[in-house]
């Protein structure tokens, strides 16, 4: 179960369902993106209210539509992606005896305990990386044995289509391009990328900064870019179903994130055999390792941001994409991640299929 979008939950749940091939996937949301894709896969999509309206109407229609879906498709395992999704995992389990409930935590938090306690009651837990397991563990009070660390992961990209023509346009023209990928909320720090970009234009002119992405932050964004004049030094390309195209146009990629569970954009740019600049938060450095497959900042100081982008456009960018490739293959590999999954259906339904 999961809320509409294109971030990373959204696709590890598009990437079990397609690449899982020993069990049957079914696959509850409110819809977006990956819906035709899961159709083009041949596994069933059941719409259900967004569950950022947590109203009693909508959470009566979910949970009938849910059980109704448990009930006649035969479900063995709820896999919930969602604190809310989680609960309605519970609550299911409370109707279906020998229904399992697997719960992946893809976020930190600090809220709600009362509301994990009784959704992770007999739910089997996978934090997606060891800070998302360490929340779980001071926040919420779940030992340690309980948790299995699986670590999200992508396929390798396949560069394929278009390239937006204001990208190949600015590059043809000599600009440097420096991009941040990902949604446009607080939680990723596109201003603190965008007041970085302030100071090094004063010293480069050339660099351009190229976002890539959508979201609710997007006018805000765009409003600050006008009133910092930095209109020629920003491109909005809003979401691109073309981003490893776009990756190898770029020289490197800023991640300014505030805060993260197990991010894959660095995963993206490390299977691309580029390099990145990451906030200092502890889920970012889970995978950047600063000085090894790329440089990191403080988080939120857009002045030491923009002293590392000053840093990394003189240092041996090649060298540190190397690195960060070969830990996408050894630490983060996609086939492991498959694996993992797999294990985990299989030991808790008993060998059954799901």
């Amino acid at each position: 179960m999961k809320n509409h979008g294109t971030g990373g939950a959204e696709k590890v749940i598009y990437q079990i369902c397609k690449d899982d091939q020993s069990d049957r996937h079914f696959v509850a949301s409110c819809g977006g993106f990956y819906v035709p894709l899961l159709a083009a896969q041949g596994v069933k999509h059941f719409e259900i209210p967004d569950t950022v309206v947590k109203s009693p109407a909508n959470i009566l229609r979910t949970l009938m539509t849910l059980r109704r879906v448990v009930k006649e498709e035969k479900i063995d395992i709820v896999h919930s992606h969602h604190r809310l999704g989680a609960v309605y995992g519970r609550l299911l389990q409370m109707q279906f005896r020998n229904l399992k409930h697997l719960y992946t935590a893809h976020n930190v938090f600090l809220d709600s305990q009362k509301m994990m306690a009784f959704a992770l009651e007999k739910a089997t837990i996978v934090a997606c990386g060891k800070t998302v397991a360490q929340n779980l563990e001071e926040v919420y009070h779940i030992a340690p044995e309980k948790i299995t660390v699986i670590h999200n992961s992508i396929e390798k990209p396949v560069v394929s289509g278009t390239v937006p023509q204001a990208l190949l346009t600015a590059k043809a023209s000599g600009r440097y391009l420096i991009g941040s990928i990902g949604r446009l909320t607080e939680q990723k720090g596109m201003d603190i990328f965008i007041r970085a970009l302030q100071e090094v234009s004063q010293v480069h002119s050339e660099v351009l900064g190229v976002i890539v992405g959508d979201g609710e932050k997007r006018a805000e964004l765009e409003k600050l870019v006008a009133d910092l004049g930095l209109t020629q030094q920003v491109l909005f390309l809003g979401n691109q179903t073309v981003v490893p195209a776009i990756l190898q146009e770029l020289e490197f990629v800023v991640l300014a994130s505030r805060f993260e569970g197990f991010p894959l954009t660095p995963l993206e740019v490390f299977a691309s055999e580029k390099t990145l600049i990451v906030s200092d938060i502890p889920s970012n450095l889970e995978i950047v390792h600063a000085g090894v497959e790329g440089l990191s900042f403080r988080s939120e100081d857009s002045q030491d941001l923009a002293q590392k982008i000053l840093t990394m456009m003189q240092v041996d960018r090649e060298k540190m994409a190397v690195c960060g490739a070969k830990a996408y293959a050894q630490e983060f590999s996609y086939t492991k991640f498959i694996l993992a999954y797999q294990a985990q259906y299989q030991k808790i339904s008993g060998g059954k299929v799901k």
